[in-house]
């Protein structure tokens, strides 16, 4: 059986208890071996945030006692499916890859160049935020299912901290 291995990638400004538990749930639910988180050097939209150096370092101090997270680092200054999903599949050769990401970032998904070889190539597991239901996933996956016609391998995951927020973190510290 070949290992299956969750990538994560993200700003994670800070990292935070809402991540962790995406994290864990998917290797639960849905029969992952690890999940990485890919912290992304330039963030697109993001002004103001820690050095790559300082939120890596936190990740790693936030997994310590997560034996199945981990992180990656790449060449890519941000996450593009044309440029960055071949260095990930480098680095993990035969694994069956699942791409995780917010019901927030979801919305946005078919605007992605090679969404295609994506959705082809990876499971996309999506953790909802406290704004969105499993419906509103549903909907938005037949969406794109139709805009690319293919069908989507999808798994939705639900946890108690989908209400935390690095952006309302950061405001709450005063930082924004």
């Amino acid at each position: 059986m070949a290992r299956r291995v969750g990538i994560y990638p993200g700003t994670f400004d800070p990292i935070h208890h809402g991540h962790i538990a995406f994290a864990e749930e998917a290797v639960r639910s849905c029969g992952l071996h690890s999940v990485v988180f890919l912290a992304e050097p330039a963030p697109r939209g993001k002004e103001c945030t820690a050095t790559l150096a300082e939120r890596t370092e936190h990740i790693h101090a936030a997994i310590v006692d997560h034996p199945d997270l981990g992180t990656l680092s790449v060449q890519s200054e941000r996450f593009t499916i044309g440029q960055t999903l071949p260095q990930i599949r480098a680095a993990f050769d035969d694994a069956d890859l699942a791409f995780l990401i917010g019901s927030d970032v979801l919305f946005g998904l078919q605007h992605w160049d090679n969404l295609k070889e994506l959705v082809a190539s990876t499971r996309i597991i999506i953790g909802l935020r406290s704004d969105c239901t499993k419906e509103m996933v549903d909907m938005e996956i037949k969406t794109i299912e139709a805009l690319l016609d293919t069908s989507v391998r999808y798994c939705v995951i639900e946890t108690d901290h989908r209400h935390v927020s690095s952006t309302q973190i950061k405001r709450l510290s005063g930082v924004i």
